[in-house]
């Protein structure tokens, strides 16, 4: 309650240095992370209404009293003159009432009333009540597949909560490793424009040199603006890099002052790796998920829920027919006085409640909903399946693409690191154009960031693969 906004700038305005390896980062996110810990709260939030739910069958104790102390005025017109008085009343009540299962209640209630009156004609009356009662539903809200209904539901969406959160982790833990090879990858793109900006440079310098006997001055104004290009790229690069090293800082939930520390091996060892086959053909995808994605189960219970409440809602439409059985017992020789009451004086009362379905209409239409509902569910689930089966699908087709580009883009690169070696030798010698030089400089820089670029697809292709069937 002390906490000021202040305070919380301060908390987050860091300057440190932070090493951060991709465990080091997962670590930090679960710590950290303002969606983790809010999916965390949500979690529990939904376990806090299965207490209450839970706690409604348990005795429900209540505890009460009063004291009060009233002025009676006196009449002195009356044979004899009746003299003022004071009135004093205490009045307690305890007891208990427990919710059953089978839709019944059950309840005992001790009651002591005491009432003096002080002055005038002193006189004290004491009364002490034990009461119980017992109240059994046998046709609307009788058992516990209609009275426990709310228990029942709230245990599972504790169950879809748990599964919702673990199906979150994986989700969250693939995307904390794409952003992190992603930040790595607009790094290495930053560094690939530098060299190829230094690339630039050096050649006008080159062309610059020779032009007083044998480059042509088109070249060295072509060869200018192809640098100035680069470092115009190359300054680019360095801007979305911050940017996305900003936006992984708040992913985190690190202050943006915070400077991040990469670690590049973690790149290298990506693509030394190289894309790891994942050998899968679409109908044994479907199998794998059906018994591990956990949405999956969700949406398969939530059906199961919908279906559930046709029965709930057709039960409200039945007459409430009630047995009912209470008990009573006073004792008025002395408060508190427990040990002389006389059972031989208990008032008892059995009877039977009848409320025939008369005015059902809200009844009937929450039926009706409740079977459109159920509908809705059966199409939706149906959705789920042939949308996840598209999902496999088409995640499988991604991976063998991103694999294949992958390869093409390394042979790419060997290609164009070759051709930019010859065309400078030939320049050299005096054997190629300069446009041949600027065309293959092109050409590498584009197979540069396309290797880093198709790694980093191929990764995400195959977490994301593996999070829709659930085996992350």
């Amino acid at each position: 309650s002390e906490l000021t906004a202040n305070d919380i700038l301060q908390a987050h305005s860091p300057t440190d240095k932070l090493e951060l390896s991709i465990d080091k980062a997962l670590t930090l996110a679960v710590d950290k992370s303002r969606t983790y810990q809010s999916e965390k709260e949500n979690l529990y939030l939904t376990a806090l209404t299965l207490t209450g739910e839970n706690h409604r069958f348990s005795p429900q104790l209540h505890a009460s009293g009063t004291a009060s102390r009233a002025w009676l005025p006196g009449n002195d017109n009356t044979d004899p003159p009746i003299p003022s008085n004071r009135l004093s009343t205490v009045n307690s009540d305890v007891g208990f009432e427990q919710l059953l299962l089978t839709g019944g209640t059950i309840g005992v209630n001790i009651a002591n009333d005491l009432l003096r009156f002080s002055t005038g004609d002193p006189s004290r009356s004491a009364v002490t009540a034990i009461t119980a009662n017992i109240s059994q539903p046998l046709l609307r809200g009788a058992g516990k597949d209609i009275a426990a209904e709310r228990l029942t539901q709230a245990h599972r969406d504790v169950v879809y909560a748990v599964r919702d959160f673990s199906h979150f982790q994986r989700t969250f833990s693939a995307e904390i490793v794409i952003q992190y090879f992603r930040l790595l990858q607009q790094k290495d793109t930053l560094y690939n424009q530098y060299a190829h900006y230094q690339s630039r440079v050096e050649t006008t310098a080159y062309l610059r040199a020779r032009s007083v006997d044998r480059a042509k001055p088109l070249d060295v104004g072509s060869a200018e603006q192809d640098e100035l290009s680069a470092r115009n790229a190359y300054i680019a690069s360095v801007v979305r890099f911050k940017d996305a090293e900003d936006a992984f800082k708040i992913t985190l939930g690190l202050p943006t002052s915070t400077q991040l520390v990469l670690d590049d091996s973690e790149m290298l060892e990506l693509r030394a790796a190289g894309p790891l086959p994942l050998y899968l053909d679409p109908p044994e995808g479907f199998k794998i998920a059906l018994s591990h994605r956990l949405p999956l189960l969700n949406s398969i219970d939530q059906f199961e829920d919908s279906q559930r409440q046709v029965m709930v809602a057709a039960d409200a439409l039945k007459p409430d027919l009630n047995i009912f059985a209470n008990g009573t017992l006073d004792s008025d020789d002395g408060l508190f006085d427990y040990t002389d009451f006389d059972f031989r004086d208990i008032r008892s009362e059995v009877g039977i409640g009848l409320d025939l379905p008369v005015n059902r209409v809200i009844e009937r239409n929450h039926l009706r909903a409740t079977q459109i509902a159920f509908e809705a569910a059966a199409r939706s689930l149906g959705l789920t399946f042939d949308e996840l089966r598209n999902s496999i699908d088409q995640s499988i087709r991604q991976l063998s693409q991103f694999r294949q580009s992958y390869i093409i883009n390394k042979n790419a690169l060997a290609l164009a690191l070759k051709r930019v070696e010859g065309a400078r030798l030939q320049l050299q010698a005096g054997t190629a154009l300069f446009r041949d030089l600027q065309e293959a400089q092109d050409a590498l820089i584009v197979a540069q960031n396309n290797v880093t670029a198709s790694i980093v697809d191929y990764l995400e292709a195959r977490l994301g693969l593996l999070t829709d069937l659930g085996i992350l």
